[in-house]
């Protein structure tokens, strides 16, 4: 899990550096990096999550798993079009620092759950 959220936040992380003359080839390596992250992270997260209850209540567990993943696409979304918007008025200068911190908003998300899991493991005895 912690892999695949370390390679979601190192691609953010790049990706809140980009300019405008960064060829088209290496954001799409970028993006196509962070979406490894992510398939590393979420089947081990929907497992673990799983894993903490009963097969009875599991659909109940999934149905509010699946129900917070869509708030927090929603609200990603959101954010990511409000600072994009608020960027251009300032043409193409803007509209790159608009990007770059929406790129920011979204690794400051991926680290505060970086860190929260190194936390719980933590508290569990996971980490020495």
């Amino acid at each position: 899990m912690a892999i695949g959220l370390g390679l979601m936040f190192a691609t953010l992380t790049t990706l809140s550096a980009m300019q405008v003359s960064w060829m088209i080839l290496s954001i799409v390596a970028l993006l196509l990096l962070y979406g490894f992250g992510a398939g590393v992270f979420v089947p081990a997260n929907l497992s673990a999550i799983m894993g903490t209850v009963g097969s009875e209540s599991q659909g109940t567990i999934g149905a509010v798993q699946r129900m917070v993943q869509n708030i927090g696409i929603a609200l990603g979304t959101s954010v990511a079009a409000l600072l994009i918007r608020s960027g251009s008025k300032f043409g193409t200068a803007g509209y790159m620092s608009a990007f770059r911190g929406a790129w920011m908003v979204a690794g400051g998300a991926v680290l505060i759950c970086l860190l929260a899991l190194g936390f719980v493991n933590l508290m569990r005895g996971k980490v020495r």
